[in-house]
């Protein structure tokens, strides 16, 4: 019995220790367990109405904590959730793009967006979310939710911060893009090409400027459906370039050796619209250049309200004998077109060729004197005229040219050389009569051809008598015989230029 009270008195100590002693502990681990349990409601309920205010954004952001720093952790977790609300941004800013999943110039084969696409679009997307990210709210840290050894924190913006900044601007500038379009439609329809053209590479530009050219879609004409406004644009203008059509009004442009043509050229440009109707277009810039040949051309000229255009060519190098002039879309303006890959700008050339030209020489020697007798030089002259022929004069004392003649001859572009001499003899008197004379007269025709001076053809004449009451007179006698046979001599040879 005695046994039996000791061990009941040992229970009774050790229950009132355990009364003393460990219970202001366990009352105080209720207490810190009751301070947590507020701690994770009160967190509860944040993220609980951050999930269903329906006025902004928000990222979420969790991270462990670890042993060597709880602030580390914090960090972890803000960076986090400002990630994800960055992303969430950018997925909207996406959206408002209205992004045309149709875009077939930009895409790859298998239908997935080109790497240089993807890049303009988070490139984008990124600078655009930048700019309202400076006006995050961050929520304090809640640590050991949603578990023990865990920290939440989250970051959020004002739905209309984002729509002030991001949303509306978007919308501003596809409205600036979609009135130069319109604009440029409406001007097309009224036969102002130029205008309208210029209205479009403007909406081209702004797209690039304000979007990258990235494939943006919006309502863009009366149809009211969604479309790619790069697409839309490339083909506008690429349509306008491939009915655009620029000819020649001027036939037989020839010029001399002087390098003077013969005409002004000028030329027509017209738009074949769909129906095959050409439509005269004004205003268009011109450029101006030699693909063959050389000279001084303007650079640049434009259409009159009329489609028409005049060429003012000063000189073409009469060194060629021809040369071939270039008229085209001047795109100086227009650097965008460079981007059109499959863009063929209409031209027109215009061929000029060098008029076949003689040069002629005609000496008579008389008596050891050398002359030009101008009756049969302008015979001759007038005779190459007639048969198309430019001429110019030379002048050629020796019997035959000689290299000093050549290049002389050379200098003036000359395609042939007609050369004619004639020769009359000293005369003598006739038996005893002091007052009467006679003397020997011959000539020779030579054709060459330059500048390689070839000789062509050459012709010597049979001598003929002049007689006349002087030396002289008799030596002109025997030339006025020999003159309708050297003309008739340079017909004839005439037939050898070809």
């Amino acid at each position: 019995m005695k046994k039996l009270n000791n061990k009941l008195w040992n229970y009774k100590a050790i229950l009132i220790f355990t009364i003393l002693f460990l219970a202001p502990n366990l009352f105080a681990q209720k207490k810190k367990e009751d301070i947590k349990s507020k701690e994770y409601i009160e967190a509860e309920n944040f993220f609980q109405q951050l999930r269903n205010d329906k006025t902004i954004y928000f990222g979420i952001g969790i991270s462990k904590i670890r042993k060597d720093s709880i602030q580390k952790a914090i960090r972890l977790a803000k960076k986090e959730a400002m990630n994800e609300l960055s992303g969430s941004i950018k997925s909207r800013v996406m959206r408002v793009l209205t992004i045309n999943l149709d875009d077939t110039r930009k895409q790859k084969s298998n239908g997935k967006w080109s790497e240089e696409i993807v890049e303009k679009m988070k490139s984008f997307s990124v600078s655009h979310t930048d700019e309202i990210l400076v006006n995050v709210t961050t929520s304090k840290p809640y640590i050991d939710y949603p578990k023990k050894g865990l920290v939440q924190v989250a970051c959020y913006i004002n739905k209309a911060n984002y729509k002030k900044f991001i949303e509306d601007g978007i919308n501003k500038k596809k409205k600036i893009i979609r009135d130069f379009i319109t604009n440029g439609n409406n001007r097309f329809s009224s036969g102002k090409y130029i205008s309208a053209l210029n209205n479009w590479l403007q909406a081209y530009n702004y797209l690039n400027q304000f979007f990258n050219d990235l494939p943006i879609s919006d309502k863009i004409d009366s149809s009211g459906i969604e479309k790619n406004v790069g697409v839309y644009l490339y083909n506008q203008i690429s349509i306008f370039f491939e009915n655009l059509k620029l000819a020649s009004l001027s036939s037989d442009l020839l010029f001399d050796v002087n390098g003077n043509i013969n005409h002004r050229p000028e030329i027509l440009v017209q738009y074949r619209d769909e129906e095959g109707v050409l439509h005269n277009v004004g205003k268009l810039p011109l450029i101006v250049q030699f693909i063959e040949g050389s000279g001084r051309i303007p650079q640049k000229i434009i259409t009159g309200i009329n489609g028409r255009a005049s060429v003012n060519i000063y000189k073409i190098d009469p060194f060629y004998k021809r040369a071939v002039i270039r008229i085209s879309v001047d795109t100086a303006d227009y650097s965008r077109l460079k981007e059109f890959a499959n863009l063929k700008l209409p031209f027109v050339d215009l061929t000029f060729n060098k008029m076949k030209t003689v040069a002629l020489s005609v000496s008579y020697n008389i008596n050891g004197k050398i002359v030009i007798p101008p009756n049969l030089f302008n015979d001759i002259q007038s005779n190459l005229l007639q048969n198309g022929f430019q001429v110019v004069e030379t002048k050629i004392t020796n019997k035959k040219p000689t290299k000093k003649d050549f290049n002389n001859v050379n200098k003036t572009f000359s395609d042939y050389l007609v050369f004619v001499y004639i020769n009359s003899g000293k005369a003598s008197t006739i038996g005893e009569y002091k007052n009467l004379f006679v003397s020997s007269s011959n000539a020779a025709v030579f054709l060459y051809a330059l500048p390689n001076n070839n000789l062509v053809s050459s012709k010597q004449l049979h001598t003929v008598q002049g007689y006349g009451t002087t030396m002289s007179d008799a030596g002109w006698d025997g030339f006025y015989h020999l003159s309708p046979k050297i003309l008739n001599t340079v017909n004839i040879i005439l037939d050898n230029i070809k």
